[in-house]
């Protein structure tokens, strides 16, 4: 059974051959396990920016494991995506007016109406499907053609080339080749009104009897295709007299002549006057459509953000994940720590913002970075700790560096302050104080922690030393 997640890419995993899977299990998230062969080689080298989660994936697992996994980018975009683009034909997405009406297609049946997801997995297959279809909608909008603008001005290669792919393309134009299949037919009709004005009309109907699909919007008003009326009139009266043109369906003599009088009426100097215009006409369209698909892609991820953390979880620190790179460090234990950190997240588990600061007897590093150590791992055992640091050295930088290799989280401004030589500055206090429930220190005699003592007593934030 195919559950819901997102491809979680390692550049920094030492190509171990193990990336991750950010997967949906029907009530929480949790990290997977995902070997390096069974990912598509253009996955391989993705972008760095890995914690964003930006790859919508369907996937299967056992254990800890994904054992198979299809991209959402692999899958056709049913009337935006060319088939032979796709190298998943499994399954296909339709595109509906709202997120419900969305449809996410395994061979001919739509994969939510399977009975073993719950209705939690269903909304957020959804909401992942509204935003991925909304990405590549505003992704292929903004592609579609080259923008035209009055700044254009100041890029000469790019209004000149403008200019000569529109020319290029009027100069291909064969419109004697297009008109080979032309049918033509013309027809009247009076529709009378007992004490009103009678009214007129004279049809026309055109078609290319090839199948070929006009799309310039100056060549199908030239030649009329489709049907339209070409004359009308009304007044008082019954009679009406008929316009001096063939009726019926043209054929020989008339056709040809219909025919000659299309190709006498086109003007490349027109032509080129239309292309312009269409093309602004078409940017206004796009700025429209955009702004439509970016609503809609606002609204599924307020939903993703309100109802499935998709925040806190996109923006989960990197460095947590570095240790993946090690050959020494057992990576079991890694995904075990993540897993607990998410499920923090997802259960809103109680948080406890502490700052561990201080500096170290000289040649006793060891047995206080164990201290330390213990600390850590106290606070933590059930409540999610978030380490407030700066990086100084001494408990500062000992504490970060534990918390990051045990996938604790950690906020440090280092390079505001203690990379500028602003560790002993007081306003560096203020601002970690301000963002602290808890000050632990393991002396009270150094700049530092007299500064940060000092500011957690002003403002009522517990202290504790570490004897």
């Amino acid at each position: 059974m195919y559950k819901f997640g997102f491809f979680f890419h390692l550049p920094e995993n030492g190509r171990l051959y193990q990336e991750l899977v950010l997967g949906f299990d029907g009530k929480m998230f949790r990290f997977y396990f995902i070997d390096y062969d069974i990912i598509p080689n253009k996955y391989h080298y993705s972008t760095s920016r890995y914690y964003e989660l930006n790859l919508p994936v369907l996937y299967k697992v056992q254990e800890s494991k994904v054992t198979n996994i299809i991209f959402f980018n692999d899958l056709v975009i049913e009337g935006l995506t060319e088939k032979k683009q796709s190298s998943n034909q499994q399954f296909k997405i339709i595109v509906g007016e709202l997120t419900k009406s969305n449809d996410l297609i395994e061979e001919s049946k739509s994969i939510f109406d399977y009975k073993y997801y719950t209705e939690k997995e269903v909304e957020f297959g959804r909401l992942i499907l509204e935003r991925f279809i909304s990405n590549q909608y505003i992704d292929k909008l903004r592609t579609d053609a080259a923008y035209i603008s009055a700044s254009d001005y100041y890029r000469e290669n790019k209004w000149k080339g403008v200019i000569n792919h529109f020319k290029e393309y009027i100069d291909s134009i064969n419109l004697e080749k297009i008109l080979d299949s032309l049918w033509v037919k013309v027809w009247d009709c009076h529709i009378t009104k007992i004490g009103g004005d009678d009214r007129y009309y004279v049809n026309r109907e055109a078609k290319l009897l090839d199948g070929t699909n006009i799309t310039d919007p100056y060549l199908n008003n030239i030649i009329g295709l489709g049907e339209r009326c070409i004359e009308s009139d009304s007044g008082y009266t019954s009679h009406f007299p008929k316009p001096n043109i063939p009726f019926g369906v043209y054929e020989n003599e008339t056709l040809e002549a219909e025919k000659r009088k299309i190709i006498d009426r086109y003007s490349k100097e027109e032509h080129m006057g239309w292309l312009f215009y269409n093309q602004l006409f078409k940017q206004e369209n796009i700025k429209k459509n955009i702004i439509d698909w970016e609503h809609r892609k606002k609204i599924a991820v307020s939903n993703l953000e309100n109802h499935f953390y998709l925040e806190e979880l996109n923006n989960l620190d990197h460095r947590l994940f570095y240790d993946f790179s090690s050959r020494i460090i057992n990576h079991n234990d890694i995904l075990n720590r993540l897993n607990r950190l998410i499920y923090y997240i997802q259960n809103d588990t109680p948080q406890i913002r502490v700052i561990i600061s201080g500096i170290l007897p000289f040649r006793d590093e060891h047995k206080w970075r164990n201290k330390i150590q213990d600390v850590i791992k106290f606070l933590s055992a059930d409540k999610r700790l978030i380490l407030i640091s700066r990086n100084a050295n001494g408990a500062e930088s000992v504490a970060m560096r534990y918390a990051l290799e045990n996938q604790i989280e950690v906020i440090c401004d280092y390079n505001n302050w203690t990379l500028c030589g602003r560790d002993k500055n007081i306003e560096r206090a203020k601002d970690m104080i301000d963002k602290a429930q808890l000050l632990i220190v393991t002396e009270c005699n150094s700049d530092i922690s007299k500064n940060l003592i000092q500011e957690a007593n002003s403002k009522d934030v517990p202290v504790k030393v570490i004897k």
